[in-house]
């Protein structure tokens, strides 16, 4: 090989190169096709656990339909169970679509790291034109899970805030956790604290303890309920949440206190009530029609008896099918 051609020939290999690892790269989606997130990693399961994460498919072109299948990881083979099933279509116009990928570590699984992959093929449903080739697109999911002995207690909260609420109703603080160790696990102190829109002055105040459990690498809302008379109006809550004794998360949120049946539909007998009611002439049309009710039933009453009377104590058949037509 001559000099002057030695550089042209090692830039002509790094290029090749550089297509060749970009082309094989692993868990990097080629053609706008990938997967979301890219690694699922447990190091706390233990023998028997399960566990689950959403696995959200997502394409630039969402035009077709697109024909899904997913490929088990062969050492894990018996641990993955793809929801909705190993073979799925993603509707045309769906650009994001996701899939549950639940985990169950046997009982009898040796301790240890396991490592695997988890991949989507994919494949458009479009009638192909002549001359055209099928484009097979592909992403995976890098899978590592540590199965250990050990416990592991931990917890993150996904949201925590306000129910909607309105006068009348109780105050309600919800907080989602999800657990991220093998054990059961749950705050173990949350406080709240009430205060105006200005958040000038306190208006109510109060520590909580005790709170059902989230299972192992499960979700859990935990929900603090509490009888206070709020009126319509908005309102300031800062809250702390302890996890084992240390703050974990200490924030505050604005929430707004609705009039009374805003949320909800009123009862039919209610609003009939607040009809009648709500008017000085509206009060006395009802208590006029029923005066006019009341003396029409006595008139009714006293012409039956002078009926029945007149005809020697018998009443018609028809007559008397008559007056049930009228009642």
């Amino acid at each position: 090989m001559t000099p002057e051609y030695a550089p042209r020939v090692l830039m002509r290999k790094f290029f090749l190169l550089a297509a060749a690892v970009w082309l094989f790269l692993p868990f990097k989606a080629k053609a706008g096709f990938g997967v979301s997130p890219a690694f699922v990693i447990n190091e706390s399961a233990s023998p028997g656990s399960v566990f689950a994460e959403t696995i959200v498919i997502s394409r630039s072109n969402a035009r077709d339909s697109l024909s899904v299948s997913a490929q088990l990881p062969e050492r894990l083979q018996g641990w993955v169970e793809i929801k909705p099933g190993l073979s799925f279509v993603i509707p045309s116009g769906v650009a994001r679509f996701p899939v549950q990928a639940v985990f169950r570590v046997p009982k009898d699984a040796d301790y240890g790291l396991y490592e695997d992959v988890l991949s989507f093929a994919a494949a458009s449903s479009a009638e192909k034109k002549p001359g055209q080739v099928a484009v097979a697109l592909g992403a995976a999911v890098k899978l590592k899970i540590n199965v250990t002995d050990k416990e592991y207690y931990d917890f993150k909260i996904i949201s925590a805030g306000v129910l909607p609420n309105e006068e009348g109703w109780p105050f309600v603080f919800a907080v989602k956790i999800k657990n991220l160790g093998n054990v059961f696990v749950r705050p173990s102190r949350i406080k709240l604290a009430i205060y105006d829109d200005a958040r000038a002055n306190p208006l109510w105040s109060k520590d909580y303890y005790n709170f059902e459990r989230a299972e192992p690498f499960s979700e859990k809302e935990i929900l603090v309920s509490e009888n206070i008379d709020l009126k319509k109006g908005k309102y300031w809550v800062e809250y702390e949440i302890y996890k084992k004794g240390e703050l974990t998360l200490a924030d505050k949120v604005r929430f707004e206190v609705f009039p009374a049946w805003t949320l909800r539909k009123k009862p039919f007998g209610l609003l009939v009530k607040e009809y009648f009611m709500g008017s000085p002439l509206r009060i006395a049309a009802a208590a006029s029609g029923g005066t006019l009710l009341i003396v029409g039933l006595a008139i009714l009453t006293v012409w039956l008896i002078r009926r029945r009377r007149r005809i020697g104590g018998k009443i018609p058949f028809n007559f008397t099918r008559r007056c049930k037509k009228l009642l």
